[in-house]
């Protein structure tokens, strides 16, 4: 599948580069607003009148009409709720730049592999230069916290860019090799979640390259190859817990994040539930009210004595240090909690879309299938165990941008959706 690009491509890159690298400022008005998103929603005009026509594809149409379900949810419940203009223009005002980022996106990176490219290049850049300029609150406390909440997403995403290289790209096992070095490096200082996702999405490649080469594989018109790498990348998943334990216990981490292990991994549900109570807060929101959200105001709600449940599961918890908040560390929970389950639809499919995605890679010769496997792990990951807000409005939508496309190139049809190999001929590579 070709894409034709009437548009002078080089400027094209230019302005995608410079609206990713812009993410190091932001701005706080109602909430927190990124300069890259304000450069967005003033090319979006422009950009519907050259290029409108491709929001029509099916997939993008139906996310965009998943996401005014999502809008109208949130609207619903926070006028059932009578929430205050302040908390109900945030709420409104995050599902309403995400969806603009999006659109933007899409089109303006739409049809080319170097706008794609040279965005994540922006971001990553503009990451680290934030971390600098503009740094977090966490980023401060602690050493090791300027990799996890400074410098360490952008130098992940300048190693998976780096395996992109075309010298190095074809080689699957050197291309893993700057990705694989900061997934060790975050084991070390104990950054869980970068560390996984790395990992994961180094094996998926090699996998990849080692699947391609096998004949049987190759003619292959069913289901099973995919089924397998998908499988095959959860196992990596929880070997990547073991690995993380058997770090911990061996004495390779640091004394903080050994510590902080030990708090987090005492309990009968294991490290991922100990450092994650949040869902001690969520859960029991949404089954007091499943259908309806709380609206854009459900940090002011008091739920965050549930987070002491934890003891009953063999945890230790310091009544001190539980937030009076109850901010879910959870996109899906999150928006279930604030929008009710109108909101949730969206992000049930945005996982199909990339399972579906992850699962038709497998045999495709293309050149950015190692960032379409960071991505998408890592954006499966946030949206399990981080909220939604600030910076992700902007990686999210990205990523949505890139599964829509990639599945377009793979032949998005019932055959991709039931496993069938799309029509991808294995000696060239697709074009996004």
């Amino acid at each position: 599948m070709r894409f034709s690009v009437k548009e002078n491509d080089s400027l094209s890159s230019l302005i995608s580069f410079l609206i990713g690298i812009l993410c190091f400022v932001r701005l706080q008005a109602i909430g927190v607003v990124y300069v890259s998103e304000i450069a967005l929603a003033g090319l979006l005009p422009f950009l519907l009148i050259s290029r409108g026509h491709l929001l029509r594809n099916p997939t993008v149409l139906t996310f965009l009409g998943l996401i005014g379900l999502w809008l109208f949810a949130q609207i619903l419940s926070d006028i059932t709720h009578e929430t205050d203009f302040f908390n109900y223009a945030r709420g409104w005002a995050n599902i309403a730049v995400f969806l603009v980022n999006l659109c933007a996106l899409y089109l303006l990176l739409h049809g080319s592999r170097r706008r794609f490219v040279l965005f994540a290049l922006g971001l990553a850049l503009g990451g680290i230069l934030g971390s600098w300029i503009m740094p977090l609150e966490y980023f401060e406390m602690r050493q090791w916290n300027q990799w996890k909440f400074g410098i360490g997403e952008g130098v992940a995403l300048l190693a998976v860019l780096a395996g992109l290289w075309h010298p190095i790209r074809r080689n699957a096992v050197l291309a893993t090799l700057p990705l694989l070095a900061v997934s060790a490096y975050s084991l070390a200082v104990g950054y869980r979640s970068m560390f996984a996702v790395a990992l994961i999405a180094s094996l998926a490649l090699l996998a990849q390259s080692l699947m391609r080469r096998a004949p049987s594989l190759s003619r292959a018109k069913s289901a099973f190859p995919a089924i397998g790498l998908l499988a095959g990348s959860l196992l990596a998943g929880l070997g990547s817990i073991e690995i993380y334990k058997l770090a911990a216990t061996k004495g390779y981490l640091n004394e903080s994040s050994r510590q902080v292990y030990e708090t987090q991994a005492q309990g009968e549900l294991g490290l991922l539930v100990g450092g994650r109570s949040s869902v001690f807060v969520s859960i029991p929101m949404i089954l007091d009210s499943p259908i309806l959200g709380y609206g854009s105001k459900t940090e002011e709600i008091d739920y965050a004595t549930s987070s002491l449940s934890l003891r009953d599961y063999g945890y230790l918890v310091n009544p001190e240090a539980v937030p009076r908040r109850s901010v879910s560390h959870s996109m899906i929970l999150g928006t279930w909690m604030e929008a009710g389950i109108g909101g949730v639809f969206f992000w049930i499919c945005f996982v199909l879309l990339i399972v579906v995605t992850l699962g038709n890679l497998y045999l495709a010769r293309e050149p950015l299938s190692l960032l379409i496997f960071y991505l998408g792990f890592s954006q499966l990951w946030h949206m399990a165990f981080s909220p939604f807000a600030g910076a992700h409005r902007l990686t999210t939508a990205f990523t949505f941008c890139l599964f829509a496309v990639a599945l377009q190139v793979l032949g998005k049809s019932r055959s991709a959706i039931s496993g069938v190999v799309p029509p991808v001929s294995h000696g060239q590579a697709t074009n996004l």
